[in-house]
């Protein structure tokens, strides 16, 4: 699961006018996480469902808009599932909106960019490919998609690290990956490989969330710092 590039949520705002802003508080510095299910559950074992929608709110910090994100499991075998869906924009009415639309485009630079207009709200596709313990392998949202390899490390206890690259993009950037639990809220702190050049360009996130009986999230939380700015993305199922 993702959330809005810095570039595209700048746009938007612009474009919806600083009037909105105060129709949607920011998210709490502490935000309640309902617990779930803890290291006592081997994971490994997991055998989620097909055909199950999730429905998650999303508050987005400093972005005046209803969002919420609707995915659906797809079993593909082997241990693996799609989860295939839309992050959905809700405006205050429906004008405007192919205006919005436009935005979303320009910002990414895409013309083909699959956005779908359904009355006052906006659709944007989102699908990523996990293993049976909401791993995730590739993600796809705002025409891009990230692979991370072997995965990026959900949920798996200690040090872990992975490969994280994006279509069109030859770097290869290495993260760390730090994860412990207790009473059914697990915690990850993830950052770039301090060897690389690129490291300090990038941001530093932990990751506050709980898991069902299926391993996929409850609750997620999370916290972005770089070059001393901080922001939080709050993932709330229904």
């Amino acid at each position: 699961m993702t959330k809005l590039s810095r570039p595209l949520r700048s746009s938007v705002l612009a474009l919806l006018g600083a009037t909105l802003l105060a129709a949607c508080a920011p998210p709490p510095a502490q935000v309640s996480i309902r617990p779930g299910i803890g290291q006592d559950v081997d994971l490994d074992t997991l055998r989620p469902p097909s055909g199950v929608t999730y429905r998650y709110m999303v508050e987005i910090e400093q972005l005046p808009l209803p969002v919420e994100l609707v995915l659906t499991s797809r079993r593909r075998g082997n241990g693996q599932y799609d989860y295939v869906g839309n992050y959905i924009y809700t405006l205050p009415s429906g004008e405007g909106l192919e205006d919005v639309t436009r935005v979303f485009r320009e910002a990414l630079e895409v013309d083909d960019l699959q956005v779908t207009v359904r009355g006052n709200q906006l659709l944007v596709p989102y699908r990523h490919t996990s293993d049976n313990r909401f791993r995730i392998a590739v993600s796809t949202y705002q025409a891009q998609s990230r692979r991370t390899v072997p995965h990026d490390c959900f949920a798996t206890l200690g040090s872990c690290q992975f490969t994280s690259t994006i279509s069109g993009d030859p770097l290869q950037v290495k993260f760390l990956a730090e994860t412990s639990e207790a009473g059914g809220v697990w915690t990850s702190r993830l950052r770039a490989d301090p060897s690389q050049r690129v490291a300090r360009q990038l941001a530093r996130q932990t990751l506050t969330y709980s898991l069902d009986k299926n391993a996929v999230p409850i609750d997620l939380v999370v916290q972005s710092s770089l070059a001393g700015m901080r922001e939080t993305t709050v993932f709330r199922r229904q």
